[in-house]
């Protein structure tokens, strides 16, 4: 029998889920069209993964949803500065998402320090842009800094010894339960070699980490696309940056409980990731030329990445 608080976990979790599927379906469709939209939600419900982590009690759906708010606004940032509109207002906004994202889970810091870079290097004025969307993050999160501070004396709380995972011999859980924590040493030694192993191995799993939605690994080949606008270009290198320093991440810190673990940040550029596949899916069809009368027909390309599953 499931209690009335499970119950509560996964009709909430679902919500947001059904929530963010609708912030996905609406960035996708200003990325490219309603199309791509309408099949990214579909990929986005037919993923079971997605619909299992609704029922844990993790963060991820609540940061899926964040996460696609903070994409939106970023993206109309890099639309607004093509058009040679100011970006900063659009900044704010991103930079705020990515805050309240870092509130439900420190692991998001990372993929908002990509977001950094990716401004820093791509947003005008250079270096404003980002400095202030650094700003905006810090003011965020320093209410959860103070809060952390009054309880446990520390600002970061008990999430340092989430580290544990990937560099300590008891893992986090055993650092946790040792009545004296802070004499646990960090092993560091071969630290480069073993950050460049677990991220190779997230590599070598990476499907099942997008949650084996087929058209969202095809998002590394639309890097070699030169797409007709130039905002749809610039603004795959921010989430390839964003994705890279997610990596980093989950490779120091650990995914001890692999695929739904609550350090999995894969998961969370699925949608955007499975957008630009299909975008690149189309682009590659349409140069066969083959003629095809019947709408369904045209679509079939499309469909299958979303439809098919390892």
């Amino acid at each position: 029998d499931l209690y009335a608080a499970d119950r509560v976990i996964a009709g909430t979790g679902g919500a947001i889920l059904l929530a963010a599927m609708l912030v996905f379906y609406l960035l996708a469709s200003r990325i490219f069209d309603r199309k791509i939209g309408v099949l990214v939600a579909t990929s986005m419900i037919l993923c079971d993964m997605l619909w299992r982590f609704t029922h844990t009690g993790l963060p991820t759906v609540l940061m899926l949803f964040l996460f696609g708010f903070a994409l939106f606004f970023l993206y109309k940032g890099v639309e607004s500065q093509e058009l040679e509109r100011p970006v900063t207002g659009w900044a704010v906004l991103a930079s705020a998402f990515f805050g309240l994202m870092a509130l439900s889970h420190w692991i998001a810091i990372w993929i908002f320090l990509g977001a950094l870079v990716f401004a820093a290097l791509a947003l005008k004025p250079r270096g404003a842009v980002a400095g202030l969307m650094g700003l905006v993050f810090l003011a965020v999160i320093t209410p959860g800094l103070i809060r952390n501070y009054q309880i446990t004396g520390t600002i970061h709380g008990d999430a340092f010894y989430a580290v544990y995972n990937g560099l300590g011999s008891l893992g986090e859980s055993g650092a946790m339960r040792n009545f004296k924590p802070d004499k646990e040493t960090l092993n560091l030694q071969g630290f480069g070699g073993r950050i460049a192993v677990t991220s190779l191995d997230q590599l070598k799993n990476l499907v099942g980490y997008l949650g084996s939605i087929l058209a969202a690994p095809i998002f590394f080949i639309s890097l070699l696309h030169p797409f007709r606008r130039p905002e749809i270009g610039l603004f795959r290198w921010g989430l390839l940056a964003m994705w890279l320093f997610a990596l980093v991440g989950m490779a120091i810190f650990g995914l001890p409980d692999g695929q739904m673990d609550a350090n999995q940040l894969h998961i969370l550029f699925a949608p955007v990731m499975a957008a630009y596949g299909l975008a690149m899916v189309a682009v590659l069809w349409n140069r066969y030329g083959i003629p095809l009368t019947t709408p369904l027909a045209r679509n079939i390309p499309l469909v299958l990445p979303v439809l098919a599953r390892p």
